[in-house]
């Protein structure tokens, strides 16, 4: 209210000043009242009006700094991680525990685990429990070389292509996580405060449902045939039809409804079995996206969205979707469009659920040049997706530059995942399509990805970015944070909450930073 009646008075002020029939002795006879005026303003401001500007200043001098630069960027507040699994968040380490613990089988040569051995496996003589080979081999080289075929630790591009050793680690550790889920989340949610992040979106769970059932092998053999075929015939009518049948018979035949509702329900046991102490909880915000596998056949990804968007109705917890894995994969890149669809589909009967989508996480090489050229405006305008993640192949893109002013015009934000980008498909620098995101106006959001697994951290993405990026100033970056906070797929009240954390966190970051100028 202060500043408003300064400059009320400033501006009637220089009315005065301004109007002929006014003489100059009249308005001086309003300086006491300025100077008065001017004294108290000065008392308002606080001491760090300025730091923003120091804190620029500074950052522009560290940038050339890894080590400066990663220090600055480790004290920031980071607002929130849209874009990361679960699964590949959790550093290998922990999962060697977990191994250790419960004693799981392990094929020490491929780092495969096993609860129980399969039936085909049980005379398989490098098959044993964990603690057997750690007998055999030290503690330190089992952990070692688990830790390597879990990880993109000692990676050697020799051995194999990086988006293979990649892809194939989530499958090798991926047994661990059933039933000890909870400890992995608490080991994401402590590192997230560690790294000063607000609110975390982690993509967490793929609904559940009973891939023996024999109803769903009926299912599948039913309309799998007729999906593959209107898809070569791009029958939206005839698609349409099918879905209205296929939801039919998931809510009346197999009753998922049901299993939606117990999928939400494990969320809630899970989210509240990892908790935190009060201190540290207060301080982060845990939110969840389910997530659709991509890979499997479109019969069983039409169960998977379905049963995704539904449970959304039992939980406050699950705040969208997802769709993951390969996107070169043979039967993603068979199915993209009808994926698309699936979701153009579902968001038509529960417009509530909000979806990011991985889409154009694909470059030249890697698939040929016509399939990069439709992902991005397929997951779009078929789809209708609120956010993409990854977005790569954006260069690629039919009417690419109609593509980014859609993107900007509508505040479609893209995730962008820098290292991630870079071991998985090779992209970096100048081929990496930030700027071309940024100077097209299209929001962006940074995020991590798969922290454990690419063995980063969330600061290092935001010590690349300004590694890499010279144009690109603290205000852009402190602008992509904020973003993270608008784009996030919290409710309006909590958005609000959370940005008045930002704003303190920033003020409190920004006062000490200024101090070091």
């Amino acid at each position: 209210m202060f500043i408003l009646s300064y400059k009320k008075f400033i501006s009637e002020l220089s009315k005065q000043n301004q109007n002929s029939k006014k003489n100059w002795t009249e308005v001086t006879m309003n300086l006491p009242l300025f100077l008065y005026l001017s004294f108290l303003l000065v008392l308002q401001i606080p001491i760090y009006a300025n730091d923003t500007e120091k804190t620029n200043s500074y950052f522009q001098k560290v940038r050339e700094n890894q080590a400066m630069l990663t220090a600055f960027f480790n004290g920031m507040p980071k607002g929130g991680d849209l874009h990361h699994h679960f699964s590949g968040s959790v550093y290998a380490e922990t999962y060697f525990d977990v191994a250790v613990k419960k004693n799981f089988y392990i094929n020490l040569e491929t780092g495969d685990s096993f609860q129980d051995i399969p039936q085909n496996l049980t005379n398989d003589p490098n098959i044993k429990p964990i603690n057997s080979f750690i007998e055999e081999k030290g503690y330190l080289p089992v952990k070692l070389k688990l830790i390597s075929l879990w990880s993109i630790k000692d990676f050697k591009e020799t051995q194999q292509t990086p988006d293979k050793h990649f892809f194939e680690a989530f499958r090798k550790f991926g047994p661990l996580i059933k039933g000890n889920e909870d400890t992995f989340l608490k080991e994401i949610k402590r590192r997230a405060i560690v790294e000063n992040v607000q609110y975390i979106e982690t993509m967490f769970l793929r609904p559940d449902y009973d891939k023996k059932d024999p109803k769903l092998a009926t299912f599948n053999e039913k309309y799998f045939p007729s999906l593959l075929k209107i898809q070569e015939e791009k029958s939206e009518e005839k698609l349409t039809h099918l879905f209205d049948e296929m939801l039919n018979y998931l809510t009346v035949d197999m009753q998922y409804n049901e299993s939606a509702k117990n999928f939400a329900s494990k969320i809630a046991i899970i989210h509240n079995k990892s908790k935190l102490a009060e201190d540290e909880e207060k301080l982060l915000i845990t939110r969840y996206q389910n997530y659709i596998t991509r890979t499997d056949i479109p019969t069983e990804v039409f169960v998977q969205i379905f049963l995704s968007f539904q449970s959304d109705k039992f939980s406050n917890l699950i705040v969208g979707t997802n769709i993951v894995g390969p996107e070169d994969n043979p039967n993603a890149m068979r199915d993209y469009w009808l994926h698309m669809k699936m979701f153009q589909y579902f968001h038509k009967k529960f417009p509530d659920l909000k979806y990011s989508l991985h889409a154009g996480e694909l470059s030249v090489g890697i698939v040929p040049p016509e399939d990069l050229s439709w992902h991005i405006n397929s997951a779009l305008f078929d789809a209708e997706a609120n956010r993409i993640g990854h977005g790569v192949d954006i260069s690629y893109e039919t009417d690419c530059y109609s593509l980014l002013n859609h993107m900007k015009n509508k505040q479609i934000p893209v995730e962008i995942n820098m290292l991630s980008n870079e071991f998985i498909l090779g992209i970096k620098n100048d081929f990496h399509p930030f700027m071309l995101y940024h100077k097209s106006g299209v929001p962006i959001v940074i995020t991590s990805d798969d922290m454990g697994v690419l063995r980063t951290s969330f600061t290092e993405q935001f010590a690349i970015l300004a590694k890499r990026y010279k144009e690109i100033s603290y205000k852009d970056i402190k602008g992509f944070i904020y973003n993270s906070v608008q784009f996030s797929f919290l409710n309006k009240k909590e958005k609000k909450k959370l940005r008045k954390t930002l704003d303190k966190e920033f003020l409190k970051f920004e006062k000490r930073i200024a101090e070091l100028e």
